[in-house]
C-alpha cells in the first residue's frame, strides 16, 4: 500500500511540472502570436482604469496607419512587475498633479500637434501635453472607454503625452514614423 502511495505521488509531482511547463509554452506561444514587435504597435498607458481598454483599442486601430497591426491601451498597473514596455510608450493619458513625477519619460510635443485647438499644457517653456479631460465640464477624449477620476476631490484635467522613447514620434532616435501623432489625433476626435 506504501508502495501504491509513494508511486501515486511521483506522478502527481511529474504531472503538475509537465502541466506548468505545457503552461509556458503555450503561453508564450500565445504571446508571439497575438504580440506585435514595438515598430508594428502604438502603445497607450494610461494613469486611472481603463474598463474599456479592449474596445478603445479597437476604435484608435480605425486609423490604419501603414505598417501598424495593433494598438495595444493599458492602465499603469500592468507595468507593476516590469517598467521595460512603460518607459518604451508611444503615448501616455496622466492627471495634472502627476505630471512632475513622470515627466522624464514625456518629450516635447510634435510641432504638428501644437497647431490644434487643443489646450495645451507647457512645461519648462514647451508645449508639453494637450488636455483630454476637463475637470471642469466634465467631459474628455474617448470617456465612454476610460473611467477618468471623476470621484477625486477636487476633480483635476488629465492630459495627452508623448514618450521620449517612444519609435513612433519623428525627432526620437531610432524613430521609424510618426504614427503616434495619428494615433493622437484620433484619440482627441473621441470627445
Amino acid at each position: 500500500m506504501k508502495k501504491t502511495i509513494n508511486r501515486f505521488t511521483a506522478c502527481l509531482v511529474l504531472m503538475l511540472v509537465w502541466l506548468m511547463l505545457c503552461t509556458l509554452v503555450w503561453g508564450w506561444i500565445f504571446t508571439r502570436i497575438t504580440d506585435a514587435s514595438a515598430g508594428q504597435k502604438i502603445v497607450l498607458f494610461v494613469d486611472g482604469s481603463v474598463p474599456r481598454a479592449t474596445d478603445l483599442a479597437v476604435e484608435l486601430e480605425a486609423e490604419a496607419w501603414p505598417g501598424i497591426r495593433m494598438v495595444k491601451v493599458m492602465p499603469f498597473s500592468y507595468a507593476m512587475m516590469g517598467e521595460r514596455e512603460i518607459l518604451a510608450a508611444d503615448l501616455y493619458i496622466v492627471p495634472e498633479s502627476r505630471v512632475e513625477k513622470y515627466a522624464a519619460w514625456f518629450r516635447p510635443l510634435p510641432r504638428e500637434m501644437t497647431d490644434g485647438a487643443w489646450t495645451l499644457l507647457e512645461w519648462e517653456g514647451q508645449p508639453f501635453g494637450i488636455r483630454v479631460y476637463d475637470a471642469e465640464n466634465r467631459r474628455g477624449a474617448a470617456d465612454a472607454y476610460i473611467a477618468y477620476r471623476k470621484d477625486m476631490d477636487p476633480e483635476e484635467d488629465y492630459y495627452l503625452f508623448f514618450g521620449r522613447a517612444s519609435v513612433h514620434a519623428e525627432g526620437n532616435e531610432g524613430a521609424a514614423d510618426g504614427a503616434s501623432c495619428a494615433y493622437a489625433r484620433r484619440l482627441l476626435d473621441l470627445y
